[in-house]
Order: structure tokens, then sequence, then C-alpha cells
């Protein structure tokens, strides 16, 4: 839930940037200004998602001095009774499942799918962000839509897609998430057309997954912050 937390405060602050961004430079701010302002507001953007899974229990705050485990280590006992401890195995980490491929295949085949569903949306893909766990890269597709991928740490490949719609109140804007929305979620589902994944829309929308072979998709309202649909690897 940590990291759900994160990817949405990540995908907040994109979003508010890029929007007060262009609306400022519209203005005639200078670039310093424009930058300078939508940086701020969009990282306050994304401090408050954090405080607001605080104050709702989707994450807790770890408070000072608190410890998981109050065991004594193998290491200390043995300098204390001057014996040497038995070596513990190291275990490789678990290798995460992923989509069978990278970030600039999942840009490939989202230009490809966009092209088959004659949308001619214009792609802003950011570079991608280096994490402790895993890496991340995010994509606009419209002002309405953006995708944030998480990229495996060692593979490179993505491991899980999250796509945010979040409209203006009109049908003008529900129908373009939608439709971006199904070619997203397309784009990472081998062999299933952007048809068939919005049929699936209005299931998802009821908090009922979906799976097309291996690959799982859902969704959860998040209210005043859009709609957001997940893919992941099963």
């Amino acid at each position: 839930m940590d990291f759900v937390v994160f990817m949405a405060a990540l995908i907040v602050w994109g979003v508010v940037w890029v929007q007060l961004y262009r609306m400022y430079r519209k203005r005639a701010w200078g670039w310093v200004m424009s930058q300078l302002v939508s940086g701020t507001l969009g990282t306050a953007a994304g401090f408050f998602v954090v405080v607001l899974a605080l104050g709702v229990g989707l994450i807790e705050a770890r408070q000072t001095g608190e410890t998981s485990d109050v065991s004594t280590p193998a290491a200390v006992e043995a300098v204390a009774e001057d014996t040497a401890p038995d070596p513990v195995p190291a275990s490789p980490p678990a290798a995460s499942k992923t989509f069978g491929f990278d970030d600039k295949r999942y840009l490939e085949r989202l230009k490809q799918t966009l092209k088959k569903a004659e949308h001619t949306s214009q792609i802003e893909a950011e570079p991608v962000k280096r994490g402790e766990v895993n890496d991340s890269r995010s994509i606009m597709l419209s002002p309405l839509v953006g995708i944030s991928l998480s990229l495996d740490k060692h593979s490179g490949q993505i491991n899980a897609i999250t796509v945010v719609g979040t409209g203006d109140g009109t049908h003008a804007s529900g129908f373009e998430i939608i439709l971006l929305t199904s070619v997203a979620l397309s784009a990472a589902v081998p062999g299933a057309s952007v048809g068939e994944v919005m049929k699936k829309l209005p299931l998802l929308l009821e908090d009922k997954p979906v799976q097309f072979g291996n690959i799982r998709l859902s969704a959860h309202k998040m209210g005043t912050l859009g709609t957001w649909f997940y893919a992941e690897p099963v």
C-alpha cells in the first residue's frame, strides 16, 4: 500500500505540474516563474495525497524508536557468549512477475494501439526515475489521462501499470477517458483489442477484476483524484 500511495503522489504531482505549467505559459509568464510555481504547487498536491493517505489509514507513520523485531541477533549473542554463530545462507531476492517487455516496448505498443484506434493523441513520456525498490516512468496521453509504469529494478521490464483518468464533468471528457484508458490497458495485454478491453470497463468500475490470460485488470475510484485502473501480471 505504501508503494501505491507513492505512485499516487507521483502521478498527481506530474498532472498538476503539467497542467499549471501550460496554463501559466499561456498567460505569458516567464519559463522560470512557470516552472517554479507549477512545480511548487505540484509538490504540494503530492504531499496532500500522502497526508490524505495517512489521515484515512491507508499507510501508517512509523514512530520514533519503534522496532519490528526486538529479538537479539545471533551475532550479538555469540559475541556476548564468546562463540561463533552459525553462518546464515544468503537468499537471493525473489524475482517479481513482469509483463515480459520494458517501457520502450510498451511505448511502441501504445503508439500502434492509438493508430489502430484512429486517435491523434500526442504521447508525452517522462524519463525513467530511479527508485530504491522499483524504477518508474510517467506517460501523459492527454490532459485527462496519465500512465505510470513500475519497472523491475533488475530486468527493467514492467511489473505494474497504473492508468489515471480525471474528467472535468463533461460527457466529452468521460468518453476520452474511457477510450484512452482502453488504449492504455489494451497495449498492456497482448492479443486484446481496444474494443474488448472497453467492454470490460463497466465490470472494472463495479470493483470486479477481469483477467486476460496472465494479465489482471482492476479499477478503483479515488474521489477527487479520479478513477485509477491497474494492470498487473499474475
